[in-house]
């Protein structure tokens, strides 16, 4: 019988932990329309959603993201939790010049922290989570001035 119950739990755990997923990938579905809505703003063909949050995990945060750049737009992202900061930037194919992990590096070299990433998403943790605001706001400025093609600002 102890079997059998401890079957059925590992079951059930594994059905609860599929419909859980399902309900996280919903939500974040509702809340990237959301953000395009009430934050985003144009930058050529693309969207770009810059903010921070404040308590929320990075995996939610990185989850977030990439919904937002696999819909063709760009997210700059920071979330100050438990003492810490992380920045996070993601963006489309869009244009294809543009690299996130190098304007991590350079987003992280102004305003200290480690971090690193891919061409199309990089992460790093911020030195001062006092800062996460002014990195937020200076890499989505970068994006928009790469996608008009006149450098960095």
């Amino acid at each position: 019988e102890l079997e059998e119950a401890t079957a059925r739990l590992r079951t059930e755990h594994a059905a609860t932990r599929k419909q859980l997923a399902e309900v996280q990938r919903r939500l974040h579905v509702f809340e990237a329309d959301h953000l395009m809505e009430e934050l985003g703003k144009r930058v050529g063909e693309s969207g770009l959603v810059a903010t921070v949050f404040d308590d929320r995990a990075v995996d939610e945060i990185q989850a977030l993201a990439r919904e937002l750049s696999g819909r063709g737009g760009h997210a700059v992202f920071a979330t100050r939790i438990g003492g810490r900061a992380t920045l996070i930037i993601a963006h489309s194919h869009w244009p294809t010049e543009f690299d996130a992990g190098k304007l991590l590096k350079e987003t992280l070299a102004k305003f200290g922290g480690r971090g690193g990433g891919q061409e199309k998403m990089a992460q790093g943790a911020l030195t001062d989570p006092a800062n996460a605001e002014a990195a937020m706001r200076w890499a989505a400025a970068c994006i928009v001035e790469r996608c008009r093609g006149t450098g960095n600002p």
